[in-house]
């Protein structure tokens, strides 16, 4: 089937890479010419959005990316979209839970990067746009909103999930998709409301002469800046620390992620180990202060390490730290005594810090019934720079010289 020329058309969102930009090619709509797959289809976002190789959003942020395309031979398609979708889902077969209504969409939009919308009429309605040969580039922005979703989370009985996607539509046939861009999601939580945290103390009486003293410098986090928690132990009440009565062995911290699922009059309740710190009294260690560093991050890279959640519908995350120690009576048995549990509340922003007055929440009525996109994430045109609004290229050794110039008056 030939192909037809036809003058350039204004179409929305549309960035092209070539300079000049010649006019486009059409085919007619099905043709079965140009069809080969692209050798490669990525997103990819700048730099500054990666966290530990992770890509990482949060409220309020612009992402900035591009959506690259190569092509062996020349590919005709309707248009080239980008998706950025959320999704709170719930495994409601592994649960047991009736699903005849399904929910969990979050939010969902797309934006054209390049081609014709699918609501254009007229003669351009039965007509694709060919992608010539070679590399393409579409960079893209998308403006996140001040509401606070839940942040990332996977489990085998529910998940969070962001992702964005690329997709070459053929209407009538299998379009051509990028593999999802995964996103870590983390909301603004505060973390305490006090610049300076209040410590925690608690003593706890083992013997009528032997008592322990458990104390952090606090009990709140920021789960994006630190990756341990000191704890320190000491028992004291006794001449001698090293003949301990009771006789203690070991002691141990343990931090559990305390997981509720609700959907209706149904919930479940799950606890899971994220980390474990024990240590061995020996005659040699310092009872009077022993100290402890339990990790915020699991050894096991499935298990993921999220904020306090208490504002989702159907998901809640609450953590704590218990303290046991195992004490020996006689030569062959010992027992576990739990001395306390440490309530922990995970937050990403430093202590003191404060949300927006205007953050939102996404289960208020406000976000759940707004049809706008005034609390959705909205996709921008990107900005393009001229060379003469480049800074000049230097090393990391020798920046470049600026100059004022002073207008005399």
């Amino acid at each position: 089937m030939s192909t037809v020329s036809l003058p350039a058309v204004q179409q929305p969102q549309q960035v092209l890479v070539a300079e000049p930009t010649p006019s486009p090619r059409y085919v007619s709509r099905g043709s079965r010419e140009f069809i080969r797959p692209p050798i490669s289809f990525t997103i990819k976002l700048s730099p500054h959005h990666y966290r530990n190789q992770q890509a990482v959003c949060y409220p309020g942020a612009v992402l900035e990316g591009v959506v690259s395309v190569t092509l062996k031979e020349p590919l005709a398609a309707q248009h080239l979209k980008l998706v950025f979708k959320a999704a709170e889902k719930l495994n409601y077969d592994t649960l047991g839970w009736d699903s005849s209504k399904p929910e969990g969409r979050l939010f969902g939009v797309r934006t054209l990067l390049w081609g014709t919308s699918p609501e254009v009429t007229g003669p351009m309605s039965s007509l694709w746009t060919v992608m010539e040969a070679g590399q393409h580039s579409f960079p893209f922005v998308c403006e996140l909103p001040l509401v606070n979703y839940p942040p990332s989370f996977s489990h085998h009985l529910v998940a969070c999930t962001f992702s964005l996607i690329g997709s070459i539509e053929r209407p009538g046939e299998r379009p051509f998709q990028t593999a999802p861009l995964n996103l870590q999601y983390h909301p603004i939580l505060e973390t305490c409301p006090l610049k300076v945290p209040k410590p925690y103390n608690q003593e706890i009486k083992l013997s009528h002469s032997l008592t322990a003293r458990v104390s952090l410098v606090n009990t709140s986090f920021n789960i994006l800046e630190i990756e341990k928690i000191p704890i320190e132990i000491s028992f004291c009440g006794q001449t001698d620390p090293t003949k301990l009565t009771p006789a203690i062995t070991h002691v141990e911290l343990a931090l559990k992620r305390f997981m509720k699922i609700s959907r209706g009059p149904f919930y479940r309740n799950e606890a899971v180990l994220i980390s474990r710190v024990e240590r061995r009294l020996a005659d040699k260690d310092n009872l009077y202060l022993l100290q402890f560093n339990v990790p915020l991050i699991s050894d096991n890279t499935n298990l993921k390490t999220t904020a306090t959640l208490n504002y989702s519908h159907h998901l809640s995350l609450s953590y704590q730290i218990s303290v046991s120690i195992k004490v020996r009576h006689g030569p062959f048995m010992t027992t576990k005594r739990l001395l306390c549990v440490i309530p922990i509340t995970l937050g990403t922003l430093p202590a003191g810090g404060r949300t927006p007055s205007d953050m939102m929440v996404f289960t208020e009525s406000r976000v759940v019934h707004d049809t706008t996109l005034l609390t959705k994430p909205k996709f921008m045109r990107p900005i393009e720079y001229s060379p003469e609004h480049q800074l000049p290229a230097y090393d990391s050794h020798r920046p470049p010289s600026y100059h004022i110039h002073v207008q005399n008056e």
